[in-house]
Parts: C-alpha cells; sequence; structure tokens
C-alpha cells in the first residue's frame, strides 16, 4: 500500500526519519521525511497521490482497503517529485564510487541481495547510456523492492 511504498522509498534512500511522537506534517509537504504513519491528510481536500494508491477514506471507517493496480501507479513512480527526489539521494549515497561498485552498492541497498552475472551485465549496460539518479529510479519502479515473493 501508498504508506509501506513511501516509506520503502524513504528508508532505501537514506532519508527515513524515524522519531517517533509529534506533530504530524503534511504528506504532500517535501521536506516531510517521517513515517508515513505520522503525515497528516486533510479529510476534505485528499491529495492525488494517495488516491492513486487506494489510500484509506478519512471520512468512513474502512475494514479493508481494494487492492488495484493501475497505469497512474507506474506513471507516480516514473514522474512524481517524490521518487525523482529518492533517486537522486540514493544515487548521492554512492556518488564517490566507480560506476560498477555503485551498481553493486544501490542494488544491495535496494534488493537486499548481490546481482546475478546476467543482471549486472545488464546494468553496467544501461548505466553506460543513463545516469546514476535514472538508474537509481529504475531500481526504486521495481517489482522486486515492492512486493515479496
Amino acid at each position: 500500500d501508498f504508506e509501506q511504498m513511501r516509506d520503502t522509498l524513504l528508508a532505501v534512500s537514506g532519508e527515513l526519519d524515524t522519531s517517533m511522537y509529534g506533530r504530524p506534517t503534511l504528506l504532500t509537504d517535501p521536506g516531510n521525511l517521517r513515517r508515513t504513519l505520522y503525515a497528516f491528510v486533510e479529510r476534505q481536500n485528499t491529495p492525488a497521490m494517495v488516491q492513486t494508491f487506494d489510500f484509506a477514506n478519512a471520512d468512513t471507517s474502512t475494514p479493508r482497503r481494494p487492492n488495484t493496480t493501475v497505469p497512474q501507479q507506474a506513471l507516480f513512480a516514473m514522474n512524481s517529485e517524490f521518487v525523482l527526489h529518492r533517486a537522486k539521494d540514493l544515487a548521492s549515497r554512492v556518488h564517490n564510487l566507480e560506476p560498477i561498485d555503485a551498481i553493486k552498492q544501490m542494488s544491495a541497498i535496494v534488493y537486499g541481495r548481490t546481482l546475478t552475472e546476467d543482471e549486472l551485465r545488464d546494468y553496467i549496460d544501461f548505466c553506460a547510456h543513463n545516469t546514476r539518479e535514472h538508474f537509481a529510479q529504475v531500481l526504486l519502479m521495481s517489482n522486486e523492492l515492492m512486493f515479496l515473493d
């Protein structure tokens, strides 16, 4: 769901603020790096980004949310400022490494495992024609990050 996705993206980019308690901050505030649990959402003005991900209706009791996969979710990962900032921050975590080491390190951070030879070869080829930020965005958009098998 949206909360887990947002918290995961903040965690792998190295930005997640895990402090507890305190006043909530608007969910749409770019400076809000706290866990989504602590975000403030106006009941009458639900942000479009959370509507895309089946966010619970704040006006009613929602014992179970629908679970949908729609194109807007992929477009969010491709175009939203939130994801683009997380990709930039993930890439900055490895800015001082050689290209192959950066690929391995970013992949280990996101996937929690070492790459296969085929994956490494494909990623090296991708990075030869794209920036580290683009590679970080590809990793952040991957199903492997968002879904457990």
